[in-house]
């Protein structure tokens, strides 16, 4: 429940315990499953960002010359994954390796194993974006408490966050 208070001549919020209003309703993150030739080595990438900021992240396999190491580097919203080659210039690296060097750490993304099996060599993969993510719809502000210096007003279960003619039809105002 979200509670407005007056000071200084405007509203100022304050969060109390329980959902917060604003969080994403019916986001959706933007993913892409990174298909590299060959067998058991899909990773689904998905953007930790809700809604269509998550479009803009971009992954990148890249195959570089003799003995790289794997490295990931992140350049603005793009990923590049570093393969690691041999001194022949085989890559070496596997889905499980990107998977273990992405981790679950990455402020970008999140990864997954798209198979079963991710002991497949990986190869190099042109930049790709993902897509997909969506904005959410009208966010519910259900709970919230409004006051100013004469009236408090109390959110109905049916309030959405809007400014429009129909406000006051979805809200209690009661005289301080």
């Amino acid at each position: 429940m979200t509670f407005l208070t007056e000071s200084q001549n405007f509203l100022t919020e304050t969060q109390a315990p329980g959902p917060r209003v604003g969080t994403p309703v019916n986001a959706v993150q933007a993913e892409k499953t990174i298909e590299p030739a060959g067998t058991n080595n899909k990773i689904k990438w998905k953007a930790r960002a809700y809604g269509r900021r998550g479009n803009r992240v971009s992954v990148e396999y890249r195959h570089g010359g003799a003995n790289e190491a794997l490295e990931v580097e992140t350049i603005g919203n793009k990923i590049v994954v570093h393969l690691e080659t041999n001194p022949y210039e085989n890559v070496v690296t596997t889905a499980a390796d990107v998977l273990a060097e992405v981790g679950a750490y990455h402020l970008l993304v999140t990864v997954e194993a798209a198979e079963a099996y991710s002991d497949g060599l990986v190869a190099g993969v042109a930049e790709t974006h993902l897509a997909g993510g969506l904005p959410s719809g009208p966010l519910s502000v259900a709970g919230t408490i409004l006051e100013d210096a004469y009236f408090r007003y109390f959110a109905r279960e049916d309030a959405l966050e809007r400014d429009d003619a129909d406000f006051e039809s979805h809200w209690d105002r009661t005289a301080l």
